[in-house]
């Protein structure tokens, strides 16, 4: 049982690898090359009724069969920082903002 989740979590890790490989390897945004915080992000926001975090294997297996036009145009890295931005930005996480933080230093 053990070995096959060690197995499971080598595949999965060498299909990320082929995938940022395919993405061009660093954030498309500020080009940091870190890959231990190097996300993918989708470019257009995907709709589920189950919300699964991260990219599972079937996922990142369309992800490396496309043209590499169409990968870029379906995905791109992003490093944490850039990929929380964007998705603020892009509306995802609406309540997130420096007004709903609360206020602790205050001018003297």
């Amino acid at each position: 049982m053990e070995n096959e989740r060690v197995r499971c979590r080598e595949k999965h890790r060498q299909l990320r690898i082929a995938a940022f490989q395919k993405l061009g390897g660093k954030c498309h945004s500020c080009g940091c090359d870190n890959w231990s915080v190097i996300e993918i992000h989708h470019k257009k926001p995907v709709r589920r009724k189950k919300i699964r975090q991260g990219w599972t294997d079937a996922a990142l297996r369309r992800l490396l069969k496309m043209s590499d036009e169409e990968a870029n145009d379906y995905a791109a890295l992003a490093c944490a920082n850039c990929h929380k931005l964007e998705e603020v930005h892009r509306g995802a996480n609406r309540n997130v903002s420096f007004a709903n933080f609360p206020v602790y230093i205050t001018s003297t």
